[in-house]
């Protein structure tokens, strides 16, 4: 992965809307995995990280 911006929402923010271009990506912490992938696209040319928490 390798965005600068990530955000942490929760379910209902409906990125599809805001975000062009989007890959899936699991990925894996010190802490344990995550409980979903990261939605990764652009928003303006910048690349930003999505993980839902619900």
């Amino acid at each position: 992965m390798t965005a600068r911006l990530g955000i942490i929402t929760g379910s209902e923010m409906e990125i599809s809307r805001i975000l062009e271009g989007t890959r899936e990506e699991r990925v894996g912490t010190p802490f344990g995995d995550p409980s979903s992938s990261v939605q990764i696209g652009l928003i303006e040319g910048k690349e930003v990280a999505f993980l839902y928490r619900h």
